[in-house]
């Protein structure tokens, strides 16, 4: 599932790689980039059940963002979930860490806040 969302997030976002040279190296590319999200998101699913979990599936997004921001090609770096943060609350960490810190920040908020959300709808449907 992780290899499908790369390639579905991917490929929109890299379609303008493939104006000049075509559409082979567009999905080769996009085809490229989407291991490194579904690596993450295998990593993730491990570390889903781990104490403190958000904040190791946080670093391992982090990770894979970097790994995209280095291979191939000497790195590419588009759609960092830092980039989304130009009018964010969490953009002062930009200028502690750049685009890693901030794109950590982000995610850890996400991961939190879902396993805010999961654990209080399991406390509902228990009784506890």
């Amino acid at each position: 599932l992780g290899y499908l969302f790369g390639l579905g997030f991917l490929l929109p976002l890299l379609v303008w790689t493939g104006v000049e040279v075509g559409p082979g190296p567009w999905i080769a590319l996009a085809v490229i980039e989407a291991v490194f999200v579904a690596l993450v998101g295998a990593g993730v699913a491990a570390v889903s059940k781990l104490p403190g979990w958000p904040v190791w599936a946080a670093a391992l997004w982090t990770a894979g963002e970097a790994a995209r921001a280095r291979v191939p090609f000497s790195g590419f770096p588009w759609g960092k979930i830092a980039f989304g943060q130009a009018d964010g609350v969490f953009l002062p960490l930009a200028a502690l860490g750049g685009t890693p810190v901030l794109g950590f920040a982000v995610v850890l908020c996400g991961f939190g806040l879902y396993e805010i959300a999961r654990v209080s709808l399991d406390a509902r449907r228990t009784g506890t």
